[in-house]
């Protein structure tokens, strides 16, 4: 019964101490920082572009300013500075979703007899090898895409 006591007292003691050599290197107690823990603050932003829905072109100004510097801004430069207007289309680098298997029903249902075609299994599983033939195609055209857009991005740098 004594050992166990004093293994007891020498654990708070350990304790005591340790607590004792954090304070003294921090200046803190190590429990006074547990309210400042804080949810993170998840909100959904103001302005969403909901899917579907294209978002129009903006305009941008671009000059060089007289360190040689480029400039980019949504205002218009100091009137002594010569710019000129680039028209940016914020939907380029937009690649449509693919439709899950409860909206390719629902569209399915809306065209009418082509619901008739489709069995129900095919939307269980739509790993089918036509299916496949038709992801690899839609794969090769987003390649081309983003190809032909990392061109013009280039050719617009090439620009500069």
């Amino acid at each position: 019964m004594k050992l166990i006591f004093r293994a007891i007292t020498m654990v708070v003691v350990m304790l005591g101490v340790m607590l004792y050599a954090v304070y003294l290197r921090t200046g803190r107690v190590p429990w006074q920082d547990l309210g400042a823990f804080k949810k993170p603050n998840i909100s959904v932003p103001k302005k969403l572009s909901l899917p579907g829905k294209k978002a129009k072109k903006e305009l941008v100004y671009k000059w060089q300013d007289a360190d040689g510097v480029w400039q980019y801004s949504q205002e218009p430069p100091p009137e002594r500075e010569s710019y000129s207007q680039i028209e940016v289309d914020p939907n380029a680098n937009v690649v449509a979703a693919v439709p899950t298997p409860e909206q390719a029903e629902e569209t399915e249902s809306i065209e009418g007899n082509e619901s008739e075609k489709n069995d129900k299994d095919d939307t269980l599983f739509p790993y089918t090898p036509e299916r496949i033939e038709k992801l690899m195609d839609d794969a090769r055209d987003v390649q081309n895409k983003l190809n032909e857009r990392a061109g013009k991005q280039q050719e617009i740098l090439d620009g500069l």
